[in-house]
């Protein structure tokens, strides 16, 4: 059983269905954030929000742009 997802992935054109999108995709994580002082240190769990980045320049399927998928995804 895998415990991750790799981060690049290849997904549907919105326009096609076919899977030919190549993207570079991370889910919503925790994280932990360390503060330093004088004297004293802590620390905090933060929320990172999902990031998704087209590495396809073009479907190539369907011909569309980059500028044309990326606001579908």
């Amino acid at each position: 059983m895998m415990m991750w997802e790799p981060a690049e992935q290849i997904w549907y054109c919105p326009f096609c269905q076919k899977q030919t999108i190549k993207v570079h995709y991370l889910p919503k994580r925790k994280g932990v954030v360390n503060y330093r002082g004088s004297g004293q240190s802590a620390s905090k769990t933060v929320v990172k929000n999902p990031q998704l980045n087209v590495l396809s320049e073009t479907c190539s399927n369907c011909g569309k742009t980059k500028k044309e998928i990326e606001p579908l995804l």
